[in-house]
């Protein structure tokens, strides 16, 4: 699944409000991507390598009224 995938079934669903969906959609790439074959390939793996890297997950932001 991609990070918008998990975002609407947290919001749908799980009946989460829009941040904590985020958060938890953007906590679950960070730990479970790698499994999931998100890894960059184009720069080298850091100390941490069995978490995907933001690139990935990071520049979703939450606009316009968010409560």
């Amino acid at each position: 699944r991609t990070l918008m995938e998990r975002f609407y079934d947290n919001m749908i669903q799980k009946k989460m409000g829009t941040l904590d969906a985020l958060r938890e959609s953007q906590l679950w790439m960070l730990r479970e991507g790698q499994e999931r074959g998100l890894v960059r390939t184009d720069i080298p793996s850091d100390r941490d390598s069995a978490r995907t890297p933001p690139f990935y997950w990071a520049a979703f932001v939450l606009s316009g009224d968010w409560r």
